[in-house]
């Protein structure tokens, strides 16, 4: 019977070690993911902050995105930058949907998209077809999209204005 309540101890012991083994190691890969966003937001933030050489002097980036309603790849960290509202595009890892023109321009015109901003320099495990485009035509390929208009082009940011009289086609609301 002592031998019994010792083995039950010993369990009790060894469970209660897993368990807390378990929550040290969870609560790890949760400082890690917190981390990784928390610098993530600091590489959104500095490249909007970093003043961009134009032709007639220093853009901010922050201000051409004033008052505009924006489809970005970086949606979480710009919407936390700019303290308001962004439009990304759901990762392939959570959707089926794949992001050809046609699909980026219906949801352009759902929402009424005027801007988009692609951050080309900061890493994804993503491969959308969209924001591809976007890396290619900074590769000094063509712009294959004429809807788009170029506003700002760095290897940091770019940033495109949304021509309405050329999207290709109107969505009827019903």
């Amino acid at each position: 019977c002592n031998e019994t309540s010792v083995l039950k101890r010993r369990l009790i012991l060894l469970a209660s070690g897993l368990i807390i083994a378990g929550l040290l190691a969870g609560q790890s890969q949760s400082a890690g993911d917190v981390a990784s966003q928390v610098h993530r937001y600091g590489m959104v933030a500095e490249i909007i902050e970093t003043p961009i050489s134009g032709s007639d002097g220093p853009i901010d980036a922050r201000q051409l995105m004033a008052n505009t309603n924006i489809l970005t790849s970086e949606p979480h960290m710009l919407a936390e930058y700019l303290e308001r509202g962004v439009i990304g595009l759901t990762e392939k890892v959570y959707t089926s949907q794949v992001w050809t023109d046609d699909a980026v321009l219906s949801l352009i015109q759902h929402y009424g998209v005027n801007q988009v901003v692609y951050f080309p320099d900061l890493p994804t495990d993503d491969t959308n077809p969209f924001f591809n485009s976007l890396r290619r035509f900074e590769d000094g390929h063509e712009l294959q999209h004429s809807w788009l208009k170029p506003v700002v082009v760095t290897p940091k940011i770019q940033i495109y204005e949304v021509i309405d009289g050329t999207l290709p086609f109107k969505l009827q609301c019903h």
